[in-house]
């Protein structure tokens, strides 16, 4: 007896992973810039599995959910060390070329520039992260293709019907809402950066579980998925420069060469910039 075509969110959950494994099978080594796009795969293909089970949670179980979200994490983790030295170094890149925030910017003029713009020897820091990149890293191929392989036979026995499925998925995208609403009012009121860090990847599990929907049903991202979209963005901006932050002065550069005071003072700038950018983002979409 053949097996009906799979349909619904496991078939594009199983072409997903068939997508990843593709893209992963002749890296053994990582190295500067190369595979900067496979990472990348790797890392939001595995986030996107990872909504897409939260959503299929009341059909597959909690306990069975949480294993594959963890096996997930483990996927994401054997490229993490290259992906963090990337983020660092773009994130350079990115305030190199960028200028204060205006905020910033009308802050210093009614204090008669009192005191100058800081000065950044970007161009040392950039050099110092690109040094980063130069080094290799081993990927444990066989460990990879072990998980993955383990995450498709799971998705392979996924076979709610169409009703169950639909009503899952209500449910799943129901409860990210509510904790997405709930954590844009708290963040509102508190810039704890642990509430911020969760606050991004609840809007980010909401935005891959819409666009999944979405992509289900053949229609293509709203109005309102795309600002949610632009908020997961400017959280993700923020939490990179947090991750700049923590590596100027976390004691993980040796010797930068430069006085990093006036580096983190751009940081923190472009920093509130951003996140008064999306809380007024968030309290619209609250509204809407």
């Amino acid at each position: 007896m053949t097996k009906e075509p799979r349909q619904g969110l496991a078939a594009e959950a199983l072409r997903l992973v068939a997508s990843c494994r593709q893209a992963g099978q002749d890296k053994t080594i990582i190295k500067d810039e190369e595979h900067d796009d496979w990472i990348h795969l790797t890392r939001v293909g595995t986030k996107r599995l990872r909504s897409a089970w939260h959503l299929m949670r009341d059909v597959v179980g909690v306990d069975r959910a949480m294993q594959a979200r963890e096996r997930l994490r483990q996927i994401s983790a054997a490229v993490s060390t290259h992906r963090d030295r990337n983020v660092r170094l773009k994130a350079i890149r990115h305030l190199k070329e960028s200028p204060l925030p205006k905020t910033r910017r009308s802050s210093r003029r009614s204090k008669k520039a009192a005191n100058p713009d800081p000065v950044v020897d970007w161009q040392l820091l950039e050099a110092v992260a690109e040094k980063e990149m130069v080094s290799t890293e081993q990927v444990n191929h066989s460990l990879l293709e072990k998980l993955w392989k383990a995450e498709a036979s799971d998705w392979e026995t996924v076979r709610p019907s169409p009703e169950e499925e639909r009503k899952a998925i209500r449910r799943g995208l129901r409860r990210s809402q509510r904790k997405v609403r709930s954590l844009t009012v708290k963040a509102a009121n508190k810039p704890d950066p642990l509430l911020w860090h969760d606050w991004r990847k609840k809007v980010k599990r909401l935005r891959y579980q819409q666009e999944m929907v979405a992509q289900l049903q053949g229609r293509k991202p709203g109005r309102r998925l795309l600002r949610l979209a632009r908020l997961g963005t400017m959280l993700g901006e923020r939490n990179d420069l947090v991750a700049l932050r923590h590596w100027l002065t976390g004691g993980t550069v040796r010797n930068p060469g430069t006085d990093i005071s006036a580096a983190l003072e751009v940081i923190g700038s472009h920093e509130s910039s951003v996140m008064n950018r999306a809380e007024k983002l968030g309290r619209s979409l609250l509204k809407s």
